[in-house]
């Protein structure tokens, strides 16, 4: 006799034998980058990258706003929208390319600015 069932992201399958397999399971992630009144190459639409957990990604790269010609603005970084935290720029794999890993959910980053004068 064989039993399966699905824990989290692991299927496992047990047998009478006390065999055990472990199989990972997952699903795409979405990353989306929201860019908050800004664009990137001129488009305003968001941005979004999709993968499995733990896979890198590039991030958009050079966002940039102006609300016009005396005021101009500086990229901060990218805030989590329905999440309590900040995109950790820590766990770049490679900070000259802005790479980072996919987290183990979708989530959604906002681009965060500030006025330069």
């Amino acid at each position: 006799m064989k039993k399966s069932f699905v824990l989290g992201l692991v299927l496992v399958v047990l047998s009478l034998s006390g065999c055990k397999m472990l199989i990972a399971l997952f699903d795409n992630v979405t990353v989306t980058f929201d860019l908050n009144g800004g664009h990137i190459n001129g488009s305003t639409e968001k941005v979004t990258r999709t993968g499995n957990p733990e896979d890198e990604f590039l991030l958009p790269q050079n966002p940039f706003k102006n609300a016009d010609e005396s005021t101009r603005y500086r990229f901060d970084g990218w805030k989590a929208k329905e999440r309590s935290y900040d995109f950790d720029y820590e766990t770049f794999i490679d900070k000259k390319k802005q790479v980072a890993t996919f987290p183990e959910g979708d989530i959604t980053y906002v681009a965060t600015w500030t006025i330069v004068q």
